[in-house]
């Protein structure tokens, strides 16, 4: 989606591939001039199937008896709903920089939620241990119940993400950086994940899954959760009962954004109807 954005309608009417479309140059002026609310975003499933081998060890006595044979194959499938954005905000102006611009910053994130395949059961639970990716997988765990891929700045051992506080010059750059596509395109994107999610899996465990619930969060990944309430405080992703609908027993329930919610008082007994 974003090369063809990038690209434009004019070249596929010509017959030219989006990658080879894309320069450098090109894709920094339509990030200039492109208005913000005109960035691109895009939200589809994504069905994966993976097929593992079984093996055992030989029962021969031959100079092949250490070897291992396979003795069957499993398949897995799993569905997975991606989220890919182009963000705004403070990741676009510094990537718009003359030091944003020189090294090659892209304000892109995607992020990926697994939800329920139809082959799954209904044990499924989702996933809790979350990682972070800069195109190939990092060994640290977000905490968060997606993953998340960006075009980070990475630690000289590609551990981590560059992250603090208390660093200056280059490093300074960096952390702020990753700071602003955490805050201005991951949060967004998950957000857009979770209203897909809503309308696609309705109110079911699945989908309150891919809620942040942990009791904490670190450093740097906990940056993603007050933007991330902030943006669902406007989305409908909260199931709630309509009062000017409901009759008697009959309650009906609809999709409503949290900030047009009211939240009963826990401690305050219930009226009575």
């Amino acid at each position: 989606a974003t090369l063809q954005w990038v690209a434009g309608n004019s070249a596929f009417s010509r017959g030219v591939a989006p990658v080879a479309a894309v320069k450098k140059r090109q894709f920094v002026e339509k990030l200039r001039t492109m208005p913000e609310k005109s960035l691109p975003t895009s939200v589809g499933w994504m069905d994966v199937q993976m097929r593992a081998t079984e093996t055992a060890e030989s029962l021969g006595e031959d100079e092949f008896s250490d070897a291992k044979v396979i003795v069957g194959t499993s398949v897995r499938r799993e569905r997975w709903l991606v989220c890919s954005s182009l963000a705004g905000g403070r990741a676009r102006a510094l990537a718009l920089s003359d030091t944003g611009v020189s090294r090659g910053l892209v304000p892109w994130v995607g992020v990926a939620a697994r939800v329920p395949h139809p082959d799954d059961d209904e044990s499924f639970v989702g996933r809790r241990d979350g990682r972070a990716f800069c195109f190939l997988p990092l060994p640290v765990r977000t905490g968060l119940p997606v993953h998340v891929n960006a075009y980070f700045e990475l630690s000289s051992n590609r551990r981590d993400i560059w992250f603090g506080g208390d660093m200056a010059g280059g490093g300074a750059a960096r952390s702020e950086w990753n700071q602003a596509l955490l805050e201005d395109a991951c949060a967004p994107a998950y957000a857009k994940t979770l209203e897909a999610a809503a309308e696609q899996l309705g109110p079911t465990s699945a989908f309150y899954a891919l809620f942040p619930t942990a009791p904490s969060h670190n450093a740097p990944w906990s940056l993603i959760l007050p933007p991330l309430y902030s943006n669902l405080s406007r989305i409908p992703c909260l199931r709630a009962t309509d009062p000017l609908m409901s009759r008697g027993s009959e309650l009906v329930s609809r999709w409503v954004a949290p900030a047009s919610a009211m939240f009963p008082d826990a401690d305050e007994p219930t009226p009575p109807a």
